[in-house]
């Protein structure tokens, strides 16, 4: 799980940042200093700027992601989410958020 959420890490780092290159991998942000929404479980399922590892938290099963509230976006924030497992990914999305309820 940890060496999946660096692989993912990295990438999402490389999206927000604007920092990829073609391996899909970031120069600015190596592995061990990853972001700190990218190392904090989430308590709860709707927190923001955290992981949620399905497998450990909540009922057991579920999807894995990372969320984001991005800074510097407005009023309304962006805040995107991304799952671990590749498969998944096509679930991937970003919002504008309110300030209410994910």
């Amino acid at each position: 799980m940890t060496n999946t959420l660096v692989t993912v890490a990295g990438a999402v780092t490389a999206a927000v940042l604007g920092t990829a290159t073609l391996s899909g991998s970031s120069a600015s942000t190596p592995n061990n200093e990853l972001p700190h929404w990218v190392t904090k479980p989430c308590k709860t399922e709707d927190s923001l700027n955290c992981h949620w590892n399905a497998k450990t938290q909540g009922n057991g099963v579920g999807k894995s992601f990372i969320i984001r509230k991005l800074p510097n976006t407005g009023e309304r924030p962006l805040v995107c989410i991304f799952y671990v497992k590749k498969a998944d990914r096509k679930f991937d999305q970003c919002w504008r958020y309110d300030g209410g309820g994910i």
